[in-house]
């Protein structure tokens, strides 16, 4: 099978011996895998604990790990585009972009706001064109922590159609959301953070700055042109978001607070 990422490369063709770990990649994947392709790519094959890179052999004690440290490690983005991590919704017809450290909390807020009327871009990554400053989906299944999964339920979110794959620090429970076709502008950048209270913290232009270079997905040499770039996108408005009710940041993101 072949991984088709929208606006990344390299394409992999990636062969899993282990029936399971095949099951839950695909799961996890699914929107981007094909059967074939005719360009180049880079190829890893993984059996028992042995992944093979390229050719080249490493110990892979926890293949799957393994298998997303080379994902992440050798990715790039596509001329033109820039990828944050971040979770991407919509609303009124605007990409609003949930930045966050690890752990924030992004997944957990991104499925709520698409059970209450928001449209599914991302929960991974806000792809942004660079010449039109919209937002493009990229539409892998969610993948939600045990303790999103809690939080979710304790709201009445029905996860029914979730599968959990993954055992340890990578179990995951991972729901198809359906996705927004088209590009969207930006509306907003939101810096999410679970706290017992809620507010709303405008974020200063060179704080904002600082905060878009971290989050960037892949690598990218620091160029007059790429900086150029994160400070058009600073003329959005960026806030810190803190919340205990996931009710207001829904009234926040939607201009009801």
């Amino acid at each position: 099978m072949f991984l088709i990422r929208p606006h990344l490369f390299p394409v992999y063709q990636i062969q899993i011996k282990d029936g399971r770990l095949s099951r839950e990649f695909r799961t996890a994947y699914r929107p981007f895998l094909f059967p074939s392709y005719d360009g180049d790519y880079d190829s890893i094959d993984i059996t028992g604990e042995t992944l093979i890179y390229n050719g080249t052999a490493v110990a892979a004690p926890d293949p799957m790990q393994e298998l997303e440290n080379i994902l992440y490690r050798t990715v790039r983005v596509e001329d033109g585009y820039c990828a944050l991590h971040a979770g991407a919704v919509e609303w009124g017809g605007k990409a609003y972009i949930l930045l966050g450290d690890t752990e924030a909390g992004k997944s957990t807020l991104t499925t709520y706001l698409c059970h209450r009327g928001f449209g599914y871009l991302s929960d991974d990554l806000a792809i942004i064109n660079k010449a039109s400053n919209t937002v493009s989906p990229y539409p892998r299944p969610v993948q939600l922590r045990d303790g999103g999964v809690e939080v979710l339920r304790r709201l009445g979110i029905s996860l029914d159609n979730g599968e959990v794959c993954g055992e340890g620090k990578l179990r995951r429970t991972v729901i198809t959301l359906p996705a927004r076709d088209g590009n969207y502008e930006i509306g907003g950048f939101y810096v999410i953070k679970r706290t017992d209270h809620n507010a709303v913290l405008p974020i200063p232009k060179p704080q904002a700055m600082m905060r878009l270079m971290q989050s960037q997905f892949a690598f990218a040499p620091t160029t007059g042109e790429s900086l150029q770039f994160l400070s058009k996108l600073c003329e959005k408005p960026m806030a810190a978001l803190c919340y205990w009710d996931m009710d207001y940041a829904k009234d926040v993101l939607t201009g009801e607070k």
